[in-house]
């Protein structure tokens, strides 16, 4: 290293000290980094994989932060060229490419006293790079396809099975999920722009709540313009109590350099979520490379955290909070008492609603359900999704299995015998057989038919406050519907047990 530094600038006996460097560095793209100290300077010297690909793209990353450190401000690295004033030195011999920079000293954002000012600050220096690079173009930044750019989610599909806790691993098949849901449909009508894309906690530099740099721009692509935003609050937002509290300070003062447009703001949720799955599933993988790297295991368990989080936030509340703070019309939902008269009109009366001020329902996750003004509730009453609302292996099954064929029983299918055996092994070995209804009140009335066909007797034994059903036999033996006023009487062959206490 030092024969390197002497060679190409002429530095001579440095104390280097070698810095974390990222994964990328593996596949191909990315830096081996190392703090260079002499003569009372600090330098960074960043080593890459001789390669075109590579070369083009740093030459790119160099024309970047110059443009940035004249129309944004003086906080981002400047490039200190070789002794031939060459701004890259190339060793075709050792297949490396050298870069030296100044090295930014300054307390990183993640190890700081987070205020509102602070993220104040940081949205009106997002916007203002932003707004330089909606304008630049770059065959070399804008043909890159990364795992760490949110437009491709779905590149770390494969990462998903090393997420060792199954509960982990289904939250983040859920989200995305959602992303394919709420964001895919709108990959045509979302802005496009090179972006940053990095802008995380520990590539930040700070003093007294002033941003006084801004590093690392390995990971730059063309991407959706409210990707930055996205990526940026994904580590913001990390082990605070109130996210949205955060989310508005710094959204503000984006969107005054910056506007942002109706849909950006609608899946923004989703987008966050995204990122952080896109943390978790990479830090999951290699983490079985790296047991004992404490960066991976904390950037997955934060991320981890916010994810869980992120679940008792309804999404209408969260992009309605965002709305009203930069003064957006909210469109307007269909009010409870105009749905309560629809309801009357086109449905039985027999249909009851819960709870003297009923609750307009717009979506669920897991244990949670979101209502239409922005509420969260914990589920403990719905007895419909026994595995919890949207569960992504009973969606992904279902949606599956519409799409390509609906059918009833008269038909062969494979499918159908498939599952008839593996449900099978769930019971005892004595039952060999099963018979498919669509609804609890058809296997009521089946399962009375059949005993009484086995048996040749007519009582059957219920249990107090039991409902069994819908249909005119289930209703028969629903203790819960017969001794209710205006229920029918209790038939003569039916015994009634007292519920256990």
């Amino acid at each position: 290293m030092k024969d390197i530094l002497a060679k190409y600038y002429g530095i001579i006996n440095p104390k280097i000290i070698q810095l974390d460097s990222n994964d990328k560095m593996n596949i191909g793209y990315g830096s081996l980094n190392y703090k260079i100290i002499f003569n009372n300077k600090i330098l960074l010297l960043k080593i890459y994989k001789h390669n075109k690909k590579n070369l083009n793209f740093v030459k790119s990353e160099n024309r970047v932060i110059i443009h940035l450190n004249k129309t944004v401000g003086d906080i981002f690295p400047k490039i200190t060229k070789n002794m031939l004033n060459e701004e890259l030195s190339i060793s075709k011999k050792e297949g490396k490419i050298y870069r030296v920079l100044t090295y930014i000293e300054g307390e990183f954002l993640a190890e700081s006293k987070h205020s509102m000012k602070l993220f104040s600050n940081l949205g009106t220096l997002l916007g203002k790079i932003d707004k330089e690079l909606v304008q630049l173009e770059d065959p070399h930044i804008e043909s890159r396809k990364i795992d760490w750019d949110i437009k491709h989610l779905y590149s770390n599909r494969k990462y998903i099975a090393y997420i060792k806790k199954a509960e982990d691993r289904k939250i983040v098949e859920y989200f995305f999920q959602q992303f394919k849901e709420n964001v895919v449909p709108h990959y045509y009508s979302l802005r496009e722009s090179i972006i940053y894309n990095d802008a995380n906690d520990w590539n930040i530099l700070i003093k007294k709540e002033q941003i006084i740099g801004v590093i690392d721009f390995g990971d730059m692509v063309k991407s959706f313009l409210i990707n930055e935003i996205a990526i940026s609050l994904s580590y913001l937002l990390t082990k605070k109590n109130n996210p949205i509290q955060w989310v508005i300070p710094f959204i503000k003062t984006y969107h005054k350099i910056i506007k942002l447009k109706v849909l950006e703001i609608d899946i923004l949720y989703y987008l966050i979520a995204a990122r952080l799955c896109t943390t978790i599933s990479k830090s999951s993988f290699h983490k079985k490379d790296a047991p004992k790297d404490e960066y991976i295991s904390v950037s997955k368990e934060d991320a981890m955290l916010l994810l869980k989080k992120w679940l008792t936030i309804n999404p209408i509340f969260f992009k309605n909070e965002i709305k009203k703070a930069l003064n957006i019309s909210i469109k307007k939902q269909i009010s409870d008492k105009d749905l309560i008269k629809k309801r009357n009109k086109y449905l039985s009366k027999s249909y009851s609603l819960s709870y003297q001020s009923p609750i307009q329902m717009g979506k669920a996750a897991f244990q949670y359900m979101y209502d239409t003004i922005g509420n969260t509730y914990l589920d403990a009453y719905n007895n419909v999704p026994l595995v919890g609302h949207e569960h992504p292996k009973i969606t992904k099954a279902a949606q599956k299995q519409i799409g390509r064929l609906n059918t009833n029983t008269r038909y062969l299918y494979k499918n159908l015998t498939d599952y008839a055996k593996l449900l099978l092994k769930k019971f005892p070995k004595k039952f060999t057989k099963i018979f498919f209804v669509n609804s609890g009140s058809a296997a009521t009335d089946l399962a009375i038919r059949i005993a009484r066909l086995h048996t040749k007797n007519k009582k059957i034994a219920v249990i107090e406050q039991g409902y069994h059903g819908n249909t005119s036999v289930g209703i028969d033996i629903s203790h819960y519907k017969y001794s209710r006023k205006g229920g029918y009487n209790k038939k003569k062959n039916i015994i009634e047990l007292e519920i256990p206490n």
